[in-house]
């Protein structure tokens, strides 16, 4: 029973835990490190990737995107954060600012969470699961 109650806690907590607010938490780790390459109002789209643009960013959202909800380590957004300085392809350039392990976290926290831009918690996108027998249908029945 005990065992019972105690899982009980964990999902209610875990399915009640707040979300990664994009506007109040990502944003800002983006707009300290990552506008300067990547804005509109900065007139500069390196990659073609805009960031301040939230309709153009949502595009890159997505199972085909460089940011693929709920999966972080599949999500070349995050993982050019985490390459070594050295690499050509680490985020942001290494004679630029460098986003602290916190607002790293944020990132990767964000993504997993599904990488809402709204800020309302999106469930992962779910492996397929397949899809149930068809029952059997009564002898005689039309089919």
């Amino acid at each position: 029973m005990k065992s019972t109650v105690l899982a009980a806690a964990i999902i209610l907590c875990a399915t009640s835990a707040p979300a990664t607010d994009f506007k109040g938490q990502v944003a800002p780790v983006l707009q300290k490190y990552c506008y300067k390459c990547h804005s509109e109002v900065q007139k500069k789209e390196k990659g073609d990737l805009v960031l301040d643009n939230l309709e153009r960013f949502g595009r890159q959202i997505g199972p085909s995107g460089i940011i693929k909800p709920g999966q972080p380590e599949s999500s070349s957004f995050f993982t050019s954060m985490t390459l070594p300085k050295s690499d050509d392809d680490h985020m942001p350039p290494a004679k630029e600012a460098q986003p602290p392990p916190a607002s790293i976290a944020i990132i990767k926290a964000w993504i997993t969470e599904g990488a809402s831009l709204d800020g309302k918690k999106v469930a992962a996108t779910p492996a397929a699961t397949p899809a149930a027998p068809a029952a059997p249908s009564a002898p005689g029945a039309a089919a």
